[in-house]
């Protein structure tokens, strides 16, 4: 089914309480542990969508296992956080009654981020012994790729009805599935290992759902929709109910159906109907459908309806069972005009001469299409005439020679040479802007070329001082920018006055309301680019969102770069078209974890996920905690790790972190003098690092490919990237031959090719970067 014909937009639902007057909101408490280092950093995961949906909360931290158990009464759904039962794990067997009576009475329990024995185990398996799950480790960690990320959803209810939420799911990441799992589950969700990353099942007239998914922290899609559709089975359930299907054929002004599919699963025969009630301006629509079913047999009530107008209908849903209100649900239908044109960003640039389009036909045009023809125009230049194939095509018009100047492009629909419909797009094409790149993906600063290294220092709670001797330390080690988070606007003006005194841009987060950081800074010659937000996939932030986020700060800032992270490689693809440069951000070496090739994995994930359309910086880790997962690299490994992003593709860097309150990278005096080393060689390896992507060829060597390597005209770069002694290894270095010295910078010494190979040993993590000499 077309995209455009699926517009069912169940987005806040308002049930009818059973027990309880109408009015009275949904409770829930809220389960977090204190990870890590006591900060409980997932506390507030669950704030903006349990703000959306106007629900009242009550935050317990694990360690309140008992009065969180006591209270159970109080509420109608307890979510566990990431980490829920992780820090200073609980053992939940002494209250497993009360958890036990609080499900059979029709509460819902959500567990996510089941990667933990903790919470599989003493949580839910502490509440019955039958509930319990185990982790593994999942292949889309252990061997990360596009096709070990996906995974496989079942028709199931939790997961589709009242919202589907299968489009959201397929974006979201975990790292572990479900190792064991007793009877009794049901699983909606599978990992690519064919294991069940959601499951849940039934408990009395209650619902017990557990997932491996973490991070739904945000207005999360994910979070509302998995809560709002495990309500609606309880409630349902409760009533001997169960709402199965929800197909919607919507969108169009005639022959529009939504259908509704009841299962009754009590012991005898039930009324049921459903009733659609839509708004628009003074127009109205009502139309129902009812029917008596059997027990365990299933009712479909068709809901066919036409719309006297296109816009947006507004009204709600109803199901009743007899003459009561079972479940009464906000629904909202758009019927969109003909034509339709999009432009990735109304901000356009004269040395980007390409303005791409994308223009999106009516549904009901899907049968009209050959008679069909979209004249695309720009003022007096010659149209663009497009012959369109399908709903929703693309194009691309040429803006060279168009001076900076305000434009609108006009999109014309003619059916058989007739016109029949128009829509405008207004845009803007600006001078070439001091921050930019190329069709390489290098970036310039005021036209010379520029190769980021840098380090982040989250001030949040820094002074103007520390932010200032932070610059300082970091200039002094060579570095030329650094990511600085912004508080007070009269505080951070001597912080990029003394950044630019140093020679150091900087990358600002922080930016206020209304972009007040902007505006005040954005004429500073010490600002490189503005962060539009750090890691949208983990907060399920969605990438049109951050597109209006992307917008609004070029608005105030058309000439610095937007810059954000993007924490799983394969999301970058949907964020792509809206931010400047992107970064991802592989932090492999845990307190559990030496093995580093996963930084080589994901930095060639990230680079095929933007596809060259953008640039790619990399975000090493250097960092550790004493009390938490990640551990302090050794230099070693840091060497590798870097090394490893530009062999990558990485056209710039910039490190976590310099200081995070948490973690001082000056505490670790190793460590520091090899970041200071690493500045200094990639200073000296700049003019390699800025070649094209063309001029790039990447192979690898040893057991099981443990050397990333890539050979850039006269220069190799090789990194192991594991704590194996490898000893001798042959490398084969592509489009070489005959013999031929090659020197190994930054070590002194040289070695032998011979029909293009060249032996070397390869200690644990060593790197080693040779100049051929012909």
């Amino acid at each position: 089914m077309p995209r455009h014909t699926l517009l069912l937009l169940l987005t806040l639902i308002t049930f009818v309480p059973l027990c309880h007057a109408a009015d009275q909101p949904v409770k829930a408490a809220f389960m977090y542990s204190g990870w890590p280092n006591g900060t409980a950093s997932f506390k507030d995961e669950f704030d903006r969508t349990f703000a959306t949906l106007g629900w009242q909360v009550t935050k317990f931290e694990n360690t309140q296992a008992k009065d969180l158990s006591d209270r159970l009464s109080e509420f109608n759904v307890v979510v566990g956080s990431s980490v829920s039962n992780y820090a200073n794990p609980q053992d939940f067997k002494p209250f497993a009654d009360k958890w036990q009576a609080f499900l059979e009475n029709g509460g819902i329990v959500l567990a996510t981020d089941a990667s933990y024995a903790p919470i599989n185990v003493q949580w839910i398996g502490g509440i019955n012994p039958a509930f319990s799950t185990s982790p593994a480790i999942c292949s889309a960690h252990s061997k990360p790729s596009a096709q070990t990320a996906i995974s496989k959803f079942a028709d199931a209810p939790l997961l589709t009805v009242p919202g589907d939420l299968r489009p959201a799911l397929r974006a979201k990441t975990n790292w572990s599935h479900l190792g064991t799992l007793g009877s009794g589950w049901t699983t909606a969700v599978t990992c690519y290992d064919d294991k069940p990353v959601l499951v849940y099942r039934p408990v009395g007239k209650g619902l017990l759902i557990v997932t491996n998914y973490f991070g739904l922290r945000g207005d999360s899609e994910i979070a509302r929709g998995l809560l709002q559709n495990a309500l609606t089975m309880t409630r349902l359930r409760a009533r001997g109910l169960e709402l199965t299907a929800l197909e919607a054929q919507e969108g169009r002004l005639t022959g529009n159906q939504l259908t509704v599919r009841l299962k009754n699963v009590q012991d005898q025969p039930a009324s049921v109907s459903a009733r659609l009630a839509l708004n628009l301006g003074d127009k109205k629509l009502e139309t129902s459908a009812a029917a008596t079913v059997q027990p365990g047999a299933e009712a479909v009530l068709p809901l066919k309806y036409d719309l006297p107008a296109r816009g947006q209908w507004a009204g709600t849903l109803d199901l009743l069972q007899g003459d009561q209100l079972a479940l009464s649900s906000k629904h909202e239908i758009i019927v969109p005009e003909l034509i339709a044109i999009r432009l990735p960003s109304r901000h356009q640039y004269v040395h980007r001469p390409l303005l791409r389009v994308g223009v999106t036909l009516a549904p009901e045009l899907g049968e009209r299409l050959a008679g069909l023809t979209v004249r695309l125009s720009l003022g007096k230049g010659s149209p663009l005439i497009v012959k369109p194939t399908e709903l929703d095509s693309q194009a691309q018009l040429s803006l060279d020679k168009l001076p900076p100047g305000d434009y609108t492009l006009t999109a014309t629909l003619l059916e058989n040479q007739k016109q029949v419909a128009s829509a405008g797009a207004p845009f803007i094409i600006h001078p070439r802007p001091p921050i930019t790149y190329d069709p390489n993906n290098i970036t310039y600063v005021n036209g010379k070329p520029f190769f980021p290294l840098g380090m982040y220092q989250v001030g949040w709670s820094r002074t103007k001082e520390q932010k200032i001797a932070a610059l300082q330390e970091m200039a002094a080690a060579g570095f030329n920018c650094a990511h600085m988070s912004c508080t007070s606007l009269d505080d951070f003006q001597p912080v990029l006055d003394e950044a630019q005194r140093l020679g150091m841009m900087l990358l600002i987060e922080g930016l206020g309301a209304n972009y007040a950081t902007v505006h005040r800074f954005k004429n500073h010659p010490a600002v490189l680019g503005w962060n539009s937000g750090d890691e949208p996939d983990c907060s399920n932030t969605p990438p049109e969102e951050v597109g209006r986020t992307v917008e609004a700060l070029r608005d105030a800032d058309w000439s610095r770069l937007i810059y954000t992270t993007v924490a799983s490689p394969d999301a970058l693809a949907r964020y792509a078209p809206y931010a400047d440069v992107f970064t991802n951000d592989p932090y492999p070496v845990t307190a559990k974890n030496t093995n580093t090739i996963a930084v080589a994995r994901q930095t060639a994930r990230a680079r095929e996920s933007v596809a060259g359309a953008k640039p790619l910086w990399m975000v090493p880790q250097c960092f550790g905690y004493a009390d938490g997962h990640w551990a302090v690299p050794t230099p070693a490994q840091e060497r590798s790790m870097t090394y490893q992003t530009v062999i990558e593709g990485a056209r710039g860097l910039v490190w976590y972190t310099f200081d995070d309150k948490s973690f001082m990278v000056l505490d670790h005096p190793e460590l520091w003098a090899m970041m200071k080393q690493l500045v200094t060689e990639l200073k000296a390896l700049t003019p390699v690092l800025l070649q094209p992507e063309g001029k790039v060829k990447r192979f690898t060597a040893g057991p099981e490919d443990v050397i990333r390597a890539a050979a850039i005209g006269d220069t190799i770069m090789a990194a192991h990237t594991n704590d194996k002694d490898l000893g001798p290894q042959e490398l084969t270095i592509p489009g070489l031959k005959g013999k031929a010295q090659a020197e190994v910078l930054f070590e002194d010494r040289t070695v032998s090719l011979t029909d293009g190979k060249l032996t070397d040993n390869f200690a644990p993590y060593a790197v080693h970067v040779y100049r051929v000499k012909q």
